[in-house]
């Protein structure tokens, strides 16, 4: 009678937990190349492109006014963000700049090269505010109204005041009166821009030359007298309503989202009056406003 030998387990001569641990770090080296092949492979050009398309139009902030960015470079800031949601910067070296009136055009222009140094998110936007006439004349008659004005015996009292735009950067300033002589004369002269005081002066007032004929015909006492300069010192401007208006506009442009994946987001530390100039329309107070501004564009992948 023979013996049936016992069933007898063998192990192999590799250690199984050896094995499963090089095929796992396979595994995952097989999945971080895989995933570093990918992130290699993106590209944001396309995004740019389309951020940069969006930013050459004009961004209306009023039924009259208009954000130019007059975007000069663009960089890419990099990716950041949790989970699926990434956040794309995008960095924009640019000189924009506030108009007033119709929509302006777009001027179209390819992408250029992408900008690898870093770019500061300081800014600097420059606007020319037009101030009307009208508003111009009513604050100019407040302050003269009733003004008295005498020579000698005879004295005339202001009754009404008024700007005009007379072209080639000149004023025009009619001055109503009554009293001993009754009428109005005209000036002529230039305004100019006190960055000190933020004020418009109206310089180097002088009579036109109808004006300076009919005075000296007909009243040589007011040609010949100082009211000229007393005209002249109290043409003076506040400009104050529109500094304040531009502040406003430059907030809301700098803080506002372009479209659903393009945001920018900016704080105005000061606006102040730099120049000034006429036309037959208005009186134009040019503005730069400083202050800092950073532009985002969100994107998943």
């Amino acid at each position: 009678m023979n013996t049936t030998d016992s069933c007898k387990l063998h192990v192999a001569d590799s250690d199984i937990s050896q094995e499963v641990a090089n095929r796992l770090t396979n595994g995952v080296r097989g999945g971080l190349n895989n995933a570093v092949a990918r992130i290699n492979a993106m590209t944001v050009k396309s995004h740019v492109e389309d951020v940069w398309n969006t930013l050459l139009k004009p961004i209306q902030l009023e039924p009259d006014a208009w954000l130019l960015l007059n975007i000069e470079k663009i960089r890419h800031g990099g990716f950041s963000g949790v989970g699926p949601l990434v956040d794309d910067t995008i960095q924009v070296m640019a000189k924009p700049v506030i108009v007033f009136g119709t929509e302006p055009p777009s001027a179209p222009a390819a992408l250029p090269q992408l900008d690898t140094q870093p770019a500061s998110t300081e800014f600097h936007v420059v606007a020319d505010a037009p101030i009307e006439y009208n508003t111009l004349s009513k604050a100019l008659a407040s302050r003269l109204k009733g003004a008295r004005f005498s020579y000698k015996d005879d004295h005339i009292r202001i009754t009404n005041a008024s700007i005009y735009g007379n072209g080639g950067n000149q004023l025009v300033i009619r001055i109503d009166f009554s009293g001993d002589v009754q009428g109005h004369v005209y000036f002529v002269g230039t305004p100019e821009m006190n960055v000190l005081t933020q004020t418009v002066h109206i310089g180097g007032i002088r009579y036109d030359s109808a004006t300076e004929k009919l005075l000296l015909k007909k009243a040589d006492w007011i040609y010949g007298s100082a009211f000229r300069d007393f005209i002249s010192n109290e043409a003076v401007l506040g400009v104050g309503p529109a500094i304040d208006r531009l502040r406003g506009l430059f907030t809301a442009a700098l803080n506002r989202s372009i479209n659903p994946t393009i945001s920018m987001h900016g704080t105005v530390s000061s606006v102040h009056g730099v120049g000034v100039f006429a036309d037959v329309n208005a009186l134009y107070v040019r503005a730069m406003s400083d202050g800092a501004l950073n532009l985002k564009v969100l994107g998943t992948h």
